[in-house]
C-alpha cells in the first residue's frame, strides 16, 4: 500500500444495513493501494485517513476526514448496494476523495516550494544588492568651476540622505570650499544646499543618481577692497542650481563608492572691486566633480 499511514473506515448503523462492511474495508484498502496523500506538515507525526460512510436517505454518503478536518464527500446510490456492486461504488468513492487531496496536497506543496525558492533568490539578490536607505550619509571631496575658471574652488562636502520613495531621495547638507577667485583674489564658499534625485539600478552592484542640486551659500572674498559695492566689505552671499548625474558602484553592502558631476549656473553673482583697482564679477556656469563614499546603516 502506498499510503505511509493507516486508513480508518467507519461504516455507520444505517449504512451496515446496505453494504457488506467487510468488502467495502477491504475494497477500499486495493483501491488506495496507488494513491500517496502528501502530508500537511512534513514535520508533524502522519495521521490516519478517515473514512465515513453513512446512509442518506435511501444513498450512501462517503466522507474524508484528516486531523478532524473535513476534506469533502461523494454519495453514491443505495440501490442493489448489497455485496460486490455496492462496496466497489463505495471504494471508488473513497479513491476519488484521496486522490482530490492528493492533488490539492501536491498543488500546495509545489506552491510552497517556489516560495521558498523565491524568498531564497531574494535573499540572494538582497545579499548582492548595497543597503538603500532610509537613512545613508554621503561624505565627499568636491572641486568646482565658477565662470570658466574664473574661480576654482575645493573641498569637503557632508550630506545626509533620506529616502522617500521606492526611487525617490533628498540629499541635504553642508560644502566648504576654498581657492582662487578672479584678479588674484581667494574665495571661500560655505553652502547649505538640498538635491531631490531619482535612483535608477544599472544592476546589483551599480546604481544612477539623477537629480537637482539647489543651494545657498555664504561667501567671503580675500584680497579685495570691498563686495557689493562696500568698500572694506569681504562676506556676502550667493546661491546656485545645477542638474546633478552621479554613479555609485558598491564596494560593500553598506559602502557605495560616489562619483558625482554638476552642471548649472550661480543665481546670484558677487559684485567686488579687487586690490588692482576697477570692479570685477564673480558669475556665470558652475561646474563640479566629486568622489567620495556613501555609508548606509544596516
Amino acid at each position: 500500500m502506498a499510503l505511509d499511514a493507516p486508513v480508518a473506515v467507519e461504516i455507520g448503523d444505517g449504512a451496515e444495513t446496505l453494504l457488506d462492511a467487510r468488502a467495502t474495508r477491504r475494497l477500499i484498502a486495493l483501491e488506495l493501494a496507488d494513491v500517496n496523500v502528501p502530508r500537511l506538515d512534513a514535520k508533524r507525526q502522519r495521521t490516519s485517513l478517515f473514512f465515513r460512510v453513512v446512509q442518506v436517505g435511501p444513498d450512501l454518503r462517503v466522507e474524508l476526514w484528516e486531523r478532524g478536518e473535513f476534506h469533502g464527500a461523494r454519495v453514491v446510490s443505495g440501490t442493489h448496494a448489497a455485496g460486490q456492486l455496492g462496496a466497489r461504488r463505495v471504494a471508488l468513492a473513497a479513491a476519488e476523495l484521496a486522490r482530490r487531496l492528493q492533488k490539492k496536497r501536491q498543488v500546495q506543496a509545489e506552491r510552497e516550494r517556489a516560495e521558498a525558492v523565491a524568498r531564497r533568490l531574494a535573499r540572494e539578490r538582497d545579499a548582492r544588492r548595497t543597503l538603500d536607505g532610509p537613512l545613508a550619509l554621503r561624505s565627499t571631496f568636491e572641486v568646482a568651476d565658477i565662470g570658466g575658471m574664473s574661480a576654482t574652488l575645493f573641498g569637503p562636502r557632508l550630506l545626509g540622505q533620506w529616502k522617500l520613495a521606492q526611487r525617490a531621495r533628498l540629499d541635504g547638507g553642508f560644502t566648504w570650499l576654498a581657492g582662487d577667485a578672479p584678479d588674484a583674489s581667494r574665495a571661500e564658499w560655505l553652502e547649505l544646499s538640498l538635491a531631490p534625485s531619482v535612483r535608477l539600478p544599472l544592476g546589483d552592484a551599480l546604481d544612477l543618481d539623477l537629480g537637482v542640486d539647489l543651494a545657498a551659500a555664504w561667501v567671503r572674498l580675500g584680497r579685495v577692497r570691498g563686495v557689493d559695492a562696500i568698500v572694506d566689505q569681504s562676506e556676502t552671499w550667493s546661491a546656485r542650481a545645477a542638474g546633478v548625474v552621479r554613479i555609485e558602484p558598491r564596494l560593500t553592502r553598506n559602502l557605495r563608492l560616489s562619483v558625482g558631476a554638476e552642471g548649472g549656473l550661480v543665481l546670484r553673482e558677487i559684485p567686488f572691486e579687487p586690490l588692482s583697482g576697477g570692479t570685477d564679477r564673480l558669475r556665470g556656469a558652475w561646474l563640479s566633480l566629486d568622489l567620495g563614499v556613501v555609508f548606509t546603516p544596516g
